[in-house]
């Protein structure tokens, strides 16, 4: 099993451009302590655009307009036909214009 997985979405469209799921608690942890270190704070937290499960969203002075929003599921990207059998958590990490 791979340690992540990068997802990149090119529509001209996108909020977004860039996911990563990672495949284990201890990789989430410390990419979460990362965004921490650059002044991400959680802001709030619920059922954002979908995805199964909460998911916490953070902002941070230093990047006004990006919001990080991160979750805990075990169906990230289902609608996208990727991970349609995964038995483990994935930590989804998401920066988004705001």
């Amino acid at each position: 099993m791979p340690m992540s997985t990068l997802y990149a979405d090119v529509n001209p469209q996108a909020t977004w451009r860039l996911a990563h799921t990672l495949h284990g608690r201890a990789l989430s942890d410390q990419l979460l302590a990362d965004f921490q270190q650059q002044e991400f704070t959680l802001v709030d937290s619920g059922h954002f655009r979908g995805l199964q499960g909460n998911q916490h969203r953070y902002m941070s002075p230093r990047y006004p307009g990006k919001v990080l929003y991160t979750s805990t599921t075990y169906k990230p990207w289902y609608w996208k036909g990727l991970y349609k059998n995964v038995t483990w958590p994935c930590y989804v990490f998401e920066v988004r214009n705001g």
